[in-house]
């Protein structure tokens, strides 16, 4: 069995009308937000119409699991990373959902009322049975019903009801206390910060 391979989207690739395309030397968080993001990770085709079986028109879900900083920011200083350089960082995270379609070649449908773009800054409702306990409540919404985006995003899938499962990981590199919970560890479980 012969497979051809295409490029459909490229980091950086507006999703909707009038985002700006890529400008590698003036990135921002907010125009990253616009564009896919950075890495494709799990990756899930729902065909359109939901529930069918056709192979020409769908739904692309795109998990964007982490970046590279040295390669998305000219003269990047690891040692010193700028807020700038942060901010687009979080913009390039979490995933996209894309309308393709395919004549000759597969196409990304731009003006597409489905286009999503869900990052490591996009608020997200909580709802269902876990919305408001105890155990959901953060520092940044006290009601356990709102969280503060998605990132590190790797497995996903699709449920039986056609809806779209993304998930986390390595999620502790990107907390202050990441490497005092290290330092503490020495064979313990460190929860919360503390050993």
């Amino acid at each position: 069995m012969e497979y051809d391979s295409q490029v459909v989207l490229r980091w950086g690739e507006p999703l909707f009308p009038g985002a700006p395309e890529l400008d590698i030397d003036g990135q921002t968080a907010e125009t990253q937000a616009q564009q896919f993001g950075y890495n494709a990770d799990w990756v899930g085709y729902f065909p359109v119409p939901f529930h069918s079986d056709n192979p020409r028109h769908g739904l692309l879900a795109v998990n964007h699991e982490f970046t590279n900083p040295e390669l998305m920011f000219p003269g990047y200083n690891a040692e010193s990373p700028t807020l700038h350089q942060v901010n687009v960082e979080l913009a390039a995270h979490g995933f996209s959902i894309v309308e393709v379609l395919r004549g000759l070649d597969w196409e990304y449908r731009q003006s597409s009322y489905y286009n999503r773009r869900v990052t490591a800054e996009t608020p997200i409702e909580i709802t269902g049975p876990a919305a408001g306990l105890d155990l959901m409540r953060t520092s940044y919404d006290d009601t356990g019903t709102l969280v503060h985006g998605t990132l590190n995003n790797c497995g996903g899938g699709k449920t039986p009801w056609g809806t779209i499962l993304t998930c986390e990981e390595n999620f502790n590199q990107y907390f202050a206390i990441t490497a005092a919970c290290r330092t503490a560890i020495l064979g313990r479980q460190c929860i919360r910060g503390t050993a």
